[in-house]
């Protein structure tokens, strides 16, 4: 998979052809004929042919419907959107393929901690977006289901963040909000006191100490 992140998705294709036509009753000759169809469309992303990518992705999900690698190359393909950050509305289109993993595609144990990813990509998504709600129910699952999580301290940062944002926009109310960020921040600097939102943390609970 190397390859594809290079973006040399033929020769990543011809590393998993090679295997089909050495070994075509193997596991790994399953594995490959679904990265191959992964291999064409984070082509298709990274050649901007964004119109195209919708039907194959479906087609992907039907032709491997139950296999264990399936909702990992589907993630894949999202994270490609984040990473093609001049892709128009990248965020809307990345997010409509992490909610197929979140909600969709049925839950895969094959990669230990992709779903503490998802989770990850999908709530710097909806923040992107402003849709504070959603990002808030993501930024807590990882806190309750993934605290090894690399960055579980972010996710731990922006569920106080994301309480103020919602405070901003009328959603919650002060009373609410104040007390869900200031819990969220102390948890913050007692766990990750040198992570780089520490400070912040650290800020915001000084201006607000008679709350």
């Amino acid at each position: 998979e190397r390859y594809e992140w290079l973006n040399q998705f033929q020769d990543a294709k011809g590393v998993y052809q090679r295997i089909i036509q050495n070994s075509p009753g193997s596991p790994y000759a399953s594995k490959s004929k679904l990265r191959i169809a992964k291999a064409n469309i984070m082509y298709l992303v990274y050649s901007k042919e964004y119109d195209a990518v919708e039907d194959a992705l479906n087609k992907m999900i039907s032709d491997f419907k139950g296999n264990p690698e399936l909702s990992q190359a589907v993630f894949i393909i999202g994270e490609k959107y984040l990473l093609d950050a001049n892709a128009p509305d990248y965020c809307k289109k990345a997010i409509k393929i992490f909610e197929k993993v979140m909600y969709e595609l049925p839950h895969s144990d094959a990669v230990p901690g992709m779903y503490a990813e998802v989770y990850y990509c999908a709530g710097r998504c909806y923040t992107e977006l402003m849709d504070y709600p959603k990002a808030l129910t993501c930024y807590e699952k990882i806190v309750n289901e993934y605290p090894d999580f690399t960055y579980a301290w972010y996710a731990q940062y922006m569920v106080g963040y994301t309480y103020q944002r919602m405070k901003d926009k009328g959603l919650v109310d002060t009373k609410e909000a104040d007390p869900k960020t200031k819990a969220a921040y102390q948890q913050l600097i007692s766990k990750w006191p040198g992570c780089s939102d520490a400070g912040n943390a650290q800020t915001w609970l000084n201006e607000h100490k008679s709350n």
